[in-house]
């Protein structure tokens, strides 16, 4: 835990320049984790997403927890329950717990964000689901049934939407 009287407290892990953090693959994503569960005591994971043009998008769905997206630059279409808004540097987008929502980029620039979520968690889940993505020959998987299992794992139901990203 980030604590001044912790005997474990790694001061190299208060500053991140440009670049550091635990970097996970996802497909054409990265994900770049600044701040984990371990780092936090739980309380608290901030993560920088790169979603590569036209990259590979999650499916509508909800947590158990409050998630925050910042955008840092390009842009990102968001559908955040019947909501859709267009995300550009500057825009912050905050999704309440069981508000299902997705987003995507359709632009030919790669999209970052910084996204929040409390409590922490959504690094250990992305940690999880790059290990199981490097696994597969292809993607998706044959056998969707272990990313299922991640999913409930991490308090993430998918969510078959009448509602599109428009």
């Amino acid at each position: 835990m980030l604590n001044q009287n912790s005997p474990d407290l790694d001061l190299n892990r208060l500053v991140l320049k440009p670049g550091e953090g635990h970097i996970v693959p996802l497909l054409s994503n990265t994900v770049t984790i600044k701040l984990s569960s371990d780092d936090s005591d739980g309380q608290l994971t901030v993560i920088e997403y790169e979603v590569a043009p036209n990259g590979l998008m999650p499916p509508p769905h909800r947590h158990t927890y409050v998630e925050l997206f910042y955008m840092l630059s390009g842009e990102l279409l968001f559908q955040v329950g019947d909501r859709s808004v267009t995300g550009s540097a500057g825009t912050t987008v905050i999704v309440p717990a069981g508000v299902v929502h997705t987003y995507k980029n359709e632009t030919p620039e790669p999209a970052r964000y910084l996204v929040v979520c409390s409590p922490a968690g959504l690094d250990n889940y992305f940690v999880e689901l790059g290990d199981y993505i490097q696994a597969e020959p292809t993607w998706p998987p044959k056998d969707m049934s272990a990313v299922a299992a991640l999913n409930q794992k991490y308090d993430t139901e998918v969510v078959v939407s009448t509602v599109a990203l428009k």
